[in-house]
């Protein structure tokens, strides 16, 4: 089970330095890759939507890495990613490095 929850930082960390080099940085950036990758401007991402975004960022995610990540953001469990959950999720990582660098 350790290795499953490894395999998510790893994951999450890697999706956050391709938000980062794509210019998310810091809370505005971020909501504006959220609403970018939100296609049909509903507020939330689809399934779909999250994995055309993870495809077009060309991570090495194969469908299985994709859906754990989708399901790690998908706190509430209502089968779609609000921009809260997404920022949360982000955010821990972010934070979790800043204070690694100081």
């Amino acid at each position: 089970m350790s290795e499953l929850y490894a395999r998510g930082d790893v994951l999450i960390e890697m999706l956050r330095k391709k938000l980062n080099e794509r210019g998310a940085k810091g809370v505005m950036g971020l909501m504006k890759s959220f609403r970018t990758i939100d296609k049909d401007k509903s507020g939330t991402l689809s399934p779909d939507e999250f994995k055309l975004a993870m495809k077009d960022y060309k991570l090495a995610f194969d469908d299985g890495d994709i859906e754990f990540l989708f399901k790690e953001f998908d706190q509430d469990r209502d089968s779609s990613i609000s921009q809260d959950e997404f920022l949360r999720i982000i955010r821990v990582y972010l934070d979790a490095n800043r204070s690694r660098e100081n």
